[in-house]
């Protein structure tokens, strides 16, 4: 397989001016998917302007990916919409709609930029095998070099230790130009040792297939703990532990040393008046960066739990905001949780730690709280059976 490096040569964008939700745009768009799956690469409606990507299966059931769909929306607290013909999930700030064809199955895929379509494809593609639900489209459009338009090639500029706990390893690549200041977590792409990588690649239906054997990539997704994107630089925090495959590799990371990412994921807080987060070591990354973007008026509390407080950083955080660093056995994020006065309106809770923990704030926040999901962010960063974050 080609190493392609880290030059990727998009086409140009055709550009045409559509005002539509995303039902109508899967209307507008059944004609030309069914006839040619002539390109439509953009649909400009003011603010609102998105990328758009048409997929046709006519061997595929599109019952049975719908259903997977409200599967998949209903066990996730995925945002997710029905009419007479479409089932539509909303996530990372794009839609993905499924309908029926004549025969076969239509699929209309709008995001902001070619990375969030690119995500969207890869999950609709990635949940029907994982599923066994046969979907193989014929896309309107494909990607340069049959590679992902988010594979990003980066260097290792150097490595620094800055707590015990703590290792950051500053990146540089061109691709990081493309990103916003608001890009939070990127998927590492480790290559072997002494071996040279090989990049995932895309088969004829748009899937990504990823090396395996001696040429398998590590993958695990960290936090960009700072983004300068006209610097085209990046660094990402370590946590650091016994058997770790990311601690092991920043052991010896040297400069020029050449390392995949893919990216960005994740998305700001939403605005509202107040706002608490929770996290262990694993989540502080990600802690600091939400709380750099906060409006200066915002208000609430941050708990961040260390096994060893020399882990402790200097945080940048807006004046009403209080960060508390805890320690201790047991599930001290949550007792602090259940200790906090949590206002009635315009409030969020964000919270990252083990997956068990996981569980339980959202049976809390949900059935003892009442929150809903738009008030909320609860998320896995490691489980107890594995090790954090690698």
């Amino acid at each position: 397989m080609k190493d392609h490096g880290d030059l990727f040569i998009r086409p140009p964008i055709q550009r045409i001016s559509i005002h539509c939700p995303p039902d109508r745009c899967f209307h507008l768009l059944s004609g030309a998917l069914v006839l040619k799956l002539q390109t439509i690469d953009r649909l400009d409606a003011g603010v609102d302007s998105h990328l758009v990507l048409g997929g046709l299966d006519p061997r595929a059931e599109a019952q049975a990916v719908q259903e997977l769909l409200r599967k998949i929306a209903n066990e996730n607290g995925i945002a997710s919409f029905e009419s007479a013909e479409t089932v539509t999930l909303s996530l990372f700030g794009g839609t993905l709609s499924v309908g029926a064809a004549d025969p076969g199955a239509k699929i209309v895929i709008t995001a902001e930029d070619d990375t969030g379509l690119f995500r969207l494809q890869q999950i609709v593609l990635g949940l029907s095998s994982h599923h066994n639900v046969a979907l193989a489209p014929e896309w309107s459009r494909s990607w340069p070099d049959r590679h992902s338009p988010n594979l990003k090639v980066a260097q290792v500029v150097h490595v620094e230790q800055v707590s015990p706990g703590f290792r950051r390893v500053r990146l540089r690549s061109d691709g990081f130009r493309d990103l916003e200041d608001s890009a939070l977590h990127v998927r590492l792409l480790i290559p072997p040792r002494d071996r040279a990588p090989i990049w995932p690649w895309l088969d004829d239906n748009g899937r990504q297939i990823w090396p395996e054997g001696d040429d398998a990539l590590h993958r695990p997704v960290y936090t960009f703990r700072m983004i300068d994107p006209a610097a085209g630089i990046g660094d990402v925090d370590i946590f650091l532990h016994d058997g770790g495959r990311v601690t092991e590799w920043s052991e010896t990371a040297a400069p020029g040393e050449v390392i995949g990412t893919m990216g960005p994921i994740g998305k700001s807080l939403p605005a509202c008046d107040w706002v608490a987060l929770f996290g262990d070591e694993t989540a502080l990354p990600a802690i600091a960066r939400h709380l750099e973007t906060l409006p200066a008026d915002t208000r609430g509390k941050a708990f961040v739990h260390l096994q060893d407080l020399r882990d402790r950083q200097d945080l940048t955080a807006p004046a009403g905001v209080e960060v508390e660093w805890i320690t201790g056995k047991g599930e001290p994020l949550l007792d602090a949780m259940r200790g906090l006065k949590i206002p009635e309106t315009s409030r969020f809770i964000w919270f990252a730690s083990e997956k068990s923990q996981c569980q339980t704030v959202r049976a809390y926040l949900r059935d003892d709280l009442g929150m809903t999901r738009d008030e909320t962010h609860v998320t896995a960063y490691w489980t107890r059976a594995t090790t954090a974050t690698d």
